[in-house]
């Protein structure tokens, strides 16, 4: 965990697995100045949808933001993070939307989770750790 900025309770975690998101083989932009040929810059490998996970006051965020000009489609395994609790609640809030979507009331983690990004869009998934007890 890498907190943020200190005072602040907002703590970076590891990014849950994610597999099978397809990559955008992207060439680093040069400025007019760099003398360099444009074939000549790096080439890196993007994911389709940039995905961050978060914890704030024993909650878990994770944050999709797709870039495309097309919805996306995401799997991805929530986790723990060592949190107790055998019971979760998985809420989904996009992006300019009012309301939220309920994935999940209660019950345990999902092995794999499968969001649509909307295109050019983000998608947050809150994950809540409930108590059984009544």
């Amino acid at each position: 965990m890498h907190r943020v900025k200190e005072g602040f309770d907002l703590w970076r975690l590891r990014d849950p697995e994610a597999p099978g998101v397809p990559l955008e083989s992207i060439r680093m932009w040069r400025s007019a100045f760099d003398q360099r040929y444009p074939f000549d810059m790096p080439v890196f490998e993007v994911p389709h949808v940039l995905q961050s996970t978060w914890e704030h006051k024993g909650n878990v965020v994770y944050i999709f933001a797709n870039w495309q000009t097309a919805e996306q489609e995401v799997v991805f395994r929530p986790m723990l993070y060592g949190r107790d609790g055998k019971s979760f609640r998985l809420v989904a809030y996009g992006a300019g939307e009012s309301t939220a979507s309920s994935l999940q009331q209660m019950g345990p983690l999902p092995s794999d989770l499968r969001l649509r990004v909307p295109a050019l869009s983000a998608l947050m998934v809150e994950q809540t750790a409930v108590s059984m007890a009544g």
